[in-house]
């Protein structure tokens, strides 16, 4: 179920650490720009929403159109840990996950298909 954050014996993990991609395609025939994305979340469906309002915001955007972006796909959407997320991010202690948050958006071209 998207909108529960369990472990593999049933238990509620509650507010976890999320790594994700997002392809970002401004217009029809655009190459795709690419974020790397860091965030909190308490089910993969919320960390879904998180990243989409992340690339959807972020002032430093290659090439987002005023308008927003035509289509945001989420090829990859992983747990991590609060430790791994710290590492990410270059951080000495884990990363706080009190509460939905993006923690880093860092944007990418993608490499040559």
């Amino acid at each position: 179920d998207p909108r529960t954050n369990v472990d593999d014996q049933g238990k509620d993990l509650g507010f976890t650490a999320w790594h994700m991609v997002a392809r970002c395609i401004a217009e029809e025939d655009s190459e795709p720009v690419v974020a790397d994305i860091i965030a909190v979340a308490d089910c993969i469906e919320n960390a879904e929403a998180v990243a989409v309002k992340a690339v959807a915001e972020s002032p430093d955007a290659p090439g987002r159109p005023s308008n927003g972006w035509l289509e945001v796909q989420l090829p990859i959407c992983d747990r991590i840990t609060a430790k791994h997320a710290a590492e990410v991010l270059g951080q000495s202690e884990e990363v706080d996950l009190s509460a939905e948050a993006t923690l880093r958006v860092a944007w990418t071209t993608p490499p040559d298909s």
